[in-house]
């Protein structure tokens, strides 16, 4: 069974989907196959998963850049699967360490270490490639990294540019929508 270029996904709220988890792991690349273990009795969710990719170097980068990402209230735990070839290949091509990618920063964690400073200057970037034509750059760039965008989300709050984003909601249940708020003048 060796071979596959999949990732295990543990800790899996359970009320995520199949086509959930391919729209979040898509973030990382193409996915080609989601598989959602199932208890065989009852056919419930077990709260875990294997995502397939074309290739080793994008199912690496989900190991990297989605574990510990927070969907449905609960934190994701992702690894390589047993019946992966990753380890091998990582190993082989010197992408992979199991005991450094562990201890590897997440996105977010290497914004809390920026100075305010250097982050203004990662928002001028950005907002350069936006305002000079090099708009469809930033969208590839943004594109490409799950753990990129959710970088430079969390860039804007803390700058004071937008509020702090909300935890993604796949799987949960959603909130009803607030009441507007009144008009200017209208009496509360």
């Amino acid at each position: 069974r060796g071979g596959r270029n999949d990732v295990f996904v543990g800790n899996i709220a359970f009320g995520t989907t199949d086509e959930d988890i391919r729209q979040i792991f898509s973030e990382v690349g193409n996915v080609r196959n989601v598989r959602m273990a199932v208890n065989a009795e009852t056919g419930k969710p077990r709260g875990y998963c294997f995502v397939e990719y074309d290739d080793p170097a994008t199912a690496l980068s989900a190991i990297r850049n989605m574990n510990d990402r927070e969907i449905g209230g609960r934190r994701l735990r992702v690894n390589y699967s047993n019946n992966s070839a990753l380890v091998e290949y990582g190993n082989r091509s010197g992408n992979f360490n199991k005991a450094e990618a562990e201890k590897k920063p997440t996105a977010r964690q290497v914004v809390d270490q920026l100075e305010k400073r250097e982050l203004w200057e990662v928002m001028n970037e950005a907002k350069r490639m936006a305002t000079e034509g090099e708009t469809e750059k930033l969208a590839q760039l943004l594109r490409a990294s799950g753990a990129l965008a959710d970088a430079f989300v969390h860039m804007l709050g803390e700058l004071g540019m937008a509020s702090q984003p909300r935890k993604a909601t796949y799987g949960a249940p959603r909130a009803p929508p607030r009441a507007p708020p009144p008009a200017y003048g209208a009496p509360p």
